[in-house]
């Protein structure tokens, strides 16, 4: 089978387009080889597997979601105006991924979560809620947010409640950017004990 990584540009954006136009059920190896100008035994010789096309799309968004999320982590200011830098980030990267992110939303093999703990509970990957913890714990020494007991927990409810939330307004409930967006954005920054900036 084809690594993530070694699928074609071409493969990527077509499947992309794809999931964008009629959502993750659309993703079919049929489909994507009509989509792409090539044909399903093209497509099974170079050993690409939906399974894999799937990888490098989800691979492609957690860097784009990385990418985003920087500024908030290197920009000057209290902690409290980082993190709506955070979140905003977050909403955009959902955009760009909507059809994609709302596909994978019932995925309990998701790569958002790692390995179940003792009890089966699934934690959400810190690749994801890291740069949250650190703007709490940030936030906590500045006084621009309230101190979390656990702030790596905190972070993981942020990040499922605003990514998740926005993702279901956006996707499923018709709102506009425009709406969800601080809608969300105020309600997270609300849970923290910060100000919308």
């Amino acid at each position: 089978m084809a690594a993530p990584q070694d699928i074609e540009e071409g493969i990527i954006e077509a499947a992309r387009a794809l999931v964008g136009g009629s959502g993750l059920s659309s993703l079919t190896i049929d489909r994507l080889a009509e989509a792409s100008g090539t044909s399903r035994m093209t497509l099974h010789r170079r050993g690409i597997k939906r399974r894999a096309v799937l990888d490098a799309l989800v691979h492609r968004a957690a860097e784009a979601y990385i990418a985003a999320l920087w500024p908030s982590l290197t920009a000057p200011g209290p902690a409290a105006e980082r993190l709506t830098m955070a979140l905003d980030a977050i909403c955009a990267t959902a955009d760009d991924n909507l059809a994609l992110l709302a596909g994978l939303f019932g995925e309990v093999d998701s790569p958002f979560h790692r390995s179940g703990d003792d009890d089966g509970a699934r934690e959400t990957d810190a690749l994801f809620t890291a740069p949250l913890a650190r703007l709490l714990r940030d936030g906590a020494l500045d006084g621009s947010i309230s101190a979390a007991a656990d702030p790596e927990e905190t972070a993981a409810v942020l990040f499922n409640v605003a990514g998740w939330g926005y993702i279901h307004l956006r996707y499923a409930q018709g709102w506009t950017a425009a709406r969800a967006r601080p809608a969300v954005t105020t309600f997270a920054l609300a849970a923290v004990g910060a100000e919308p900036c």
